[in-house]
């Protein structure tokens, strides 16, 4: 595919751009297509004014070309490995299930939200852009970088600039192949708290597990902090 095409989607069908395609594809209506969308070449714009161009079980994998979000758009999974996702400034993208982002450019002008249940899979690869980052109560996030997660500074894998809200309701795994420290965004207070690192963690402030602390693999450095279990919390 080469150019610009716009279209409607049908119901039941995915959409895969081949790698070689150098054209854009907007889609600028509400779909019950329930196929996977696959970008590995050229560029989708998700670009309808309602909410959800697409069908909000679905899926979207991008391992080259590109993927603009340019509507309020809920989706199930999300797989980022080459390529590029962008959201665009005004629009989110809701996560409701596991977003898996192992390469590539993850640009979030707008917002990106991890919903209740919902799992953000950073590995060591890093999210930025000027807009907002949201981990939502119940929501997970694996956190691979060696700073961990920030407030504000431009470190750890969480670097966007227009706000980071990291729940104290939500579950955080450290599980980095290097020494890493938790950073000042893992809040007082967590559900669960995860660490399978054999280089070990070390945390930058206190904090108070309410839920399980799990060691899978490594030590925590507590420093001049501690880490504290609720009355109902559990060590495993």
């Amino acid at each position: 595919m080469t150019g610009v095409q716009t279209c409607a989607l049908p119901i039941y069908i995915g959409i895969t751009l081949l790698p070689g395609n150098t054209g854009t594809l907007t889609l600028n209506g509400t779909s019950g297509q329930t196929g996977n969308t696959v970008v590995t070449g050229g560029e989708i714009k998700l670009s309808t004014p309602q909410p959800n161009t697409l069908f909000p079980q679905s899926s979207i994998v991008v391992n080259g070309g590109t993927l603009l979000n340019q509507t309020q758009q809920e989706i199930g999974n999300v797989t980022l490995s080459s390529g590029e996702l962008h959201i665009a400034s005004g629009d989110t993208l809701y996560v409701d299930s596991t977003f898996t982002f192992t390469g590539g450019i993850l640009l979030v002008n707008g917002v990106l939200q991890i919903n209740p249940s919902g799992t953000m899979l950073c590995g060591t690869n890093i999210i930025t852009g000027s807009g907002q980052f949201i981990l939502t109560d119940g929501a997970t996030l694996e956190i691979g970088d060696p700073n961990g997660i920030k407030n504000s500074a431009a470190s750890g894998n969480v670097q966007v600039t227009g706000g980071r809200s990291f729940s104290s309701n939500a579950n955080y795994i450290y599980d980095g192949s290097s020494a890493q420290v938790t950073g000042s965004g893992l809040p007082s207070s967590v559900s669960n708290l995860s660490i399978n690192n054999s280089n070990g963690v070390s945390l930058t402030n206190s904090v108070i597990v309410n839920g399980t602390l799990v060691f899978t693999a490594g030590t925590v450095t507590t420093g001049g902090n501690n880490v504290t279990i609720g009355s109902a919390g559990t060590v495993t």
